[in-house]
Parts: C-alpha cells; sequence; structure tokens
C-alpha cells in the first residue's frame, strides 16, 4: 500500500496539471477591412480630378472628364492655390445629393487661355502680355472633398466662350 500511494499521487498530480495546462481552441478573427468600414464623412479625403477642354467647330468649348479619383488625405493648408488673374477662369463646385453646393467653389484658370509674356518691339527691352487661346488642353485638380459631395461641377465663367458650358460629373465613393 505504500508503494502505490506515491504513484497516485504523481498520478492525480499530473492529471491536475494537464487539465490546468488546456487552452480554449484559438478561433481566427480577422481584421475589419479599412476600405469597407471607410465611408465619405467619416474620413477625409482629397479629390485627384483630371479633364481635357477643346474647342468644337463652333467655337464652343466641351469638357471630358479623364480622371475622378477619391483617396484618404487631407489637403495642405498652405497648398492652395492662388486664384486666376484673368477674366476667364472656370469654377469648380462640389455637389451633394440633392445637386446643392457644399462647401466654398474653387476658381481655376482657364485651360484654354494662356497668358505669356513677349517682347513688344525687338532691341526694345519692353514686354508685353498676351493671351494665347488654344485648341485643346489637359487640367489636373487635387482639393479637400467635402463630407457630403456626390458630384462636381465645372463652370466657365467670363468672355472667353461663345455659350458658356456647366458640366456636372458624378464623384466615386
Amino acid at each position: 500500500m505504500t508503494t502505490c500511494w506515491p504513484t497516485g499521487i504523481f498520478a492525480l498530480a499530473l492529471l491536475m496539471i494537464a487539465t490546468a495546462c488546456q487552452r480554449a481552441p484559438y478561433r481566427y478573427q480577422p481584421l475589419p477591412d479599412a476600405a469597407a468600414t471607410t465611408s465619405v464623412g467619416t474620413t477625409p479625403q482629397l479629390l485627384f480630378l483630371s479633364f481635357r477642354m477643346s474647342t468644337a467647330a463652333t467655337g464652343t468649348h466641351q469638357l471630358e472628364p479623364l480622371m475622378l479619383k477619391a483617396t484618404p488625405g487631407q489637403a495642405n493648408p498652405a497648398a492652395d492655390d492662388e486664384e486666376p488673374s484673368g477674366t476667364s477662369y472656370l469654377l469648380l463646385s462640389q455637389l451633394d445629393a440633392a445637386n446643392a453646393p457644399c462647401g466654398p467653389s474653387r476658381k481655376l484658370p482657364h485651360p484654354l487661355l494662356q497668358d505669356v509674356e513677349a517682347p513688344a518691339a525687338p532691341g526694345t527691352g519692353a514686354m508685353q502680355r498676351h493671351t494665347i487661346s488654344l485648341a485643346q488642353a489637359e487640367f489636373f485638380v487635387r482639393v479637400a472633398r467635402q463630407p457630403k459631395a456626390r458630384a462636381v461641377r465645372l463652370e466657365e465663367v467670363g468672355p472667353a466662350a461663345i455659350s458658356p458650358i456647366s458640366v456636372t460629373f458624378p464623384l466615386p465613393n
């Protein structure tokens, strides 16, 4: 009996250690997808917009989107471009679901009208400013997206066109 007692205690101790060391089975829990949980309005976004503007045979201007992209991020406060100095420009507005402007509009230089300086007369050293009219131009805009923005509208302002254009493009989510 004395030989069974220590063996029984040893077996009981091993059984207690084995049951105490058991863990609950591991279950894989994936992290939430950042793209799926991000929505417009919760995370600041930047809009990267690229367009082509051209002059038709009738003299009217046409505007087509090349790229409309929204990415998470914030605009640099010092990165604001200065406003155009000419009388003709484009006005970029962000629109909500009801096509009402949300946030401030932004003036953009007219892509088909370029101001250049050239010598007024050879040998005088005087410079003169000229406006050159282009047939076609591509331009790029980076702007902070307004939380409720669902579309952008580009409007031509000024005497540059026979009939000013106003075009609305839906934004990606």
